[in-house]
């Protein structure tokens, strides 16, 4: 889960910065509860 969320975090930080919302200054990222859940960098909700 960390090496997932560290490549999120690469990718986020870098060109476009697809994966970071600039207004929030959020990175999108995983997470597991009993699910695998995405959580979105704008909204801070679970995908």
């Amino acid at each position: 889960m960390n090496d997932i969320n560290d490549l999120i975090k690469l990718i986020g930080s870098i060109d476009r910065r697809i994966f970071f919302c600039k207004s929030k200054d959020r990175v999108a990222y995983s997470r597991f509860k009993t699910k695998l859940f995405f959580v979105d960098d704008y909204t801070g909700e679970d995908v």
